[in-house]
């Protein structure tokens, strides 16, 4: 007599029932750990990277622009517009470049900080 024993997969790992805790210092994010060390440079390589976006935009927006001075009403409209264009969208990027690079030098320090309260753990 043939019995029946179920699906074809292997059967599951015996366990003794305890649940497994990893401890308050250790976060499961998509199913892989992650430590508070993991955690601060995550934070620190998106603050930074947005940091440098910003400033290698405004270099380019920047980048032939001069201070001009416009002296006669005969002056170029076109190029004063241009140059007002171009301060105009400087003056929306400067105070986000300001924000993004003192966000940095903190997660900086937050970074640095961890890291040397986890090894202090080990030790």
């Amino acid at each position: 007599m043939l019995f029946h024993q179920g699906p074809a997969y292997p059967p599951a790992a015996v366990s003794d029932g305890a649940a497994r805790y990893p401890g308050p210092d250790v976060t499961k994010l998509w199913g892989k750990t992650m430590n508070a060390v993991n955690i601060a440079f995550t934070l620190w390589v998106v603050l930074t990277a947005c940091f440098v976006l910003l400033m290698v935009y405004r270099g380019h927006l920047t980048q032939h622009e001069t201070d001009q001075l416009f002296l006669n009403e005969n002056a170029s409209h076109n190029s004063e517009e241009e140059h007002n264009e171009i301060l105009r969208r400087v003056n929306i990027v400067q105070p986000l470049c300001k924000g993004f690079g003192g966000a940095a030098v903190l997660a900086t320090v937050l970074l640095v900080g961890v890291y040397l309260a986890s090894a202090m753990g080990r030790f």
